[in-house]
């Protein structure tokens, strides 16, 4: 099982961090990506504000900004396009995407992703060269993304900064945790 540790509980001696999407919908998108709960997103905007006065360094990965890139942009026309009398029964691709207010949204998304990476290193996945040994005993879990999030922690030796309860499966041993999520925390098996 992974080591669960509750926000606000950081142990400053861990300097690495790598931050899972939804960490960066939290902090960061302007579209309401985020969790449905203030108190947990308090948490992790609380740990953003001091990770930065602590210098701990805060890693992020092509796959993480991918989702988060993909996410945004796919809630925006779910939850603020379509739902517009004018939009109604329009679709993503036919309609919004050749829109003004994609491209808007787009950059939009542009701005916070290079906040994201002025704040976080973007590690290297390197999944080129991974072994597949290596991380395909994580593939036992629900998540393709889950099981490359829980190998760049392990290899980078970092904690990983997630609201996911995927990651209390028993295939991630291990894996170093920080999390605001009250009920992963509690159906942990540390």
């Amino acid at each position: 099982m992974a080591n669960v540790r509750l926000l606000p509980d950081i142990d400053v001696s861990k300097r690495k961090y790598l931050l899972d999407t939804n960490f960066l919908f939290c902090v960061f998108a302007s579209v309401n990506t985020s969790i449905n709960n203030e108190n947990r997103q308090k948490k992790y905007l609380d740990f953003f504000k001091k990770a930065k006065e602590q210098k701990l360094e805060l890693l992020v990965t092509s796959f993480a900004l991918s989702e988060y890139f993909n996410r945004v942009l796919h809630d925006y026309y779910n939850k603020i396009w379509k739902i517009k009398p004018e939009n109604r029964g329009k679709e993503y691709k036919a309609h919004f995407r050749i829109s003004v207010d994609c491209r808007n949204c787009i950059q939009a998304i542009k701005e916070e992703m290079n906040d994201i990476t002025s704040f976080c290193r973007l590690v290297d996945d390197s999944f080129s060269v991974y072994k597949k040994e290596n991380y395909f005993p994580y593939f036992n879990a629900f998540d393709f993304n889950d099981s490359l999030f829980a190998h760049v922690s392990i290899q980078n030796d970092c904690v990983l900064v997630t609201e996911d309860r995927d990651f209390n499966a028993p295939v991630f041993k291990g894996l170093n945790i920080l999390t605001a999520n009250d009920t992963m925390y509690r159906t942990r098996e540390n």
